[in-house]
């Protein structure tokens, strides 16, 4: 019979005490060892001893040190043999405060979401396409984050900032009136190039009175003579999240477009980290801050969630804890 997770925890920890012993009082062969390997093999035990050191030390009853988990979380790379369900759970130790807000958040996003409500306007039509998708794509991205894929989880968080710039465009009209002309216009044209993107066949396969709206949006955009959407710049500025476009947006865009600021750092070594911790933290708070905020104006519209409660949550994400 195999051994048990413990016994090969503590063989292992065992084994590379001794090893530590034997080159501690031998540097000469400490050195032959380090020329004689490959920099990713060096990488690997390395790596081996810090994750023994975490589980061995969970095993004991303990918790491992904040700098032990950052060096392990940090490590992961291309000659990594730590398995996906281990590194998630070090990482959601490690961001264990943030990981549980965004459980709330999304509980919060999902009550909503699932509940049955009419869509009395084509305002209510776009905001729910629209809040559906923050709601999908923000319980996405834990999963994502937790297995250290960081960039990736930046590019949810931009998914959603665009998702919730867009609902409050459409959403918080300048004039305070909600189902002004200028907030329908904003959802028809939402629709109406979301409708224009299926062909026709595609349109005719849809139940007729599923149709109406998409159509009656088609025809009011035809009618306005409006061409094109408003460019996700002006988008944000109408919304009055130009701040957000600035600070946010364009760092987040950057990433999701192959261009990640901590990319010559990553790449400057033999070898290539594969999962890291560093943009993990910030993307998951970020999102957390987009969603609420961009349900507290979809709220404002259907008043099927409780508005003190978004607003305490939207108090409580726009926080900025320390890295616990």
């Amino acid at each position: 019979m195999a051994d048990s997770p413990r016994k090969l925890i503590r063989r292992a920890s065992d084994a590379l005490r001794r090893l530590n012993e034997v080159l501690s009082t031998h540097p000469a062969a400490l050195r032959d060892l380090e020329q004689t390997l490959s920099p990713g093999l060096v990488h690997a035990l390395h790596e081996a001893a810090e994750v023994t050191l975490v589980a061995n030390t969970w095993l004991n009853g303990g918790r491992p040190d904040e700098r032990t988990l950052d060096e392990v979380l940090r490590g992961v790379s291309t000659t990594t043999t730590l398995d996906v369900r281990v590194y998630a759970a070090l990482m959601r130790d490690r961001f264990a405060p943030t990981f549980a807000l965004h459980a709330t958040v999304s509980a919060v996003l999902q009550r909503g979401v699932t509940m049955t409500r009419s869509l009395p306007t084509r305002r209510h039509l776009a905001l729910n396409l629209l809040m559906t998708q923050v709601f999908t794509t923000h319980s996405s991205l834990a999963f994502v984050a937790e297995i250290g894929h960081a960039a990736d989880a930046a590019t949810l968080a931009r998914r959603i900032l665009e998702l919730a710039a867009r609902i409050h465009y459409i959403g918080a009209a300048p004039d305070g009136e909600p189902e002004s002309a200028q907030a329908n216009e904003r959802a028809d044209t939402y629709l109406a190039f979301l409708w224009r993107e299926l062909d026709r066949d595609m349109q005719a396969s849809i139940p007729a009175p599923a149709r109406e709206p998409w159509e009656a949006a088609d025809a009011r955009l035809t009618a306005l003579g409006t061409k094109k959407p408003a460019t996700w710049k002006d988008t944000f500025i109408a919304a009055g999240l130009s701040d957000l476009y600035d600070e946010d947006y364009k760092l987040l865009s950057s990433i999701a477009h192959g261009s990640p600021l901590v990319a010559p750092m990553e790449h400057a070594s033999d070898v290539v980290p594969l999962r890291g911790a560093m943009l993990v933290g910030p993307a998951l708070r970020a999102a957390n801050h987009y969603a609420v905020n961009a349900a507290r104006v979809w709220n404002a519209a259907f008043e099927l969630l409780d508005a003190e409660e978004l607003d305490a949550l939207a108090r409580e994400t726009s926080r900025v804890p320390d890295q616990r």
